[in-house]
């Protein structure tokens, strides 16, 4: 997700081909762009030994995808959420 994110792979793709990409969203919004949101992925940081997890925590982050009234990608972005 990050390399999508630094290298803009789907800046200028149809919603269909994002679709057709990375699947159904988790979520859509509608403000003035009509937005997607896709799961990016879990990062646990700490001390992991055997079964037992010290000082873990967990980062969720999500993909954002942003488009034009045309149906065609205009922006997208990787953020963590609490």
């Amino acid at each position: 997700m990050k390399e999508i994110e630094r290298n803009n792979n789907l800046i200028g793709l149809s919603r269909e081909q994002v679709i057709e990409l990375l699947g159904k969203p988790v979520e859509t919004y509608s403000y003035d762009d009509k937005v997607y949101m896709y799961n990016a992925g879990n990062i646990y940081k700490g001390l992991i030994f055997g079964h037992h997890n010290f000082w873990t925590t967990k980062q969720n982050y999500v993909l954002y995808i942003s488009f034009e009234e045309t149906d065609i990608v205009k922006s997208i972005k990787i953020q963590e959420i609490p």
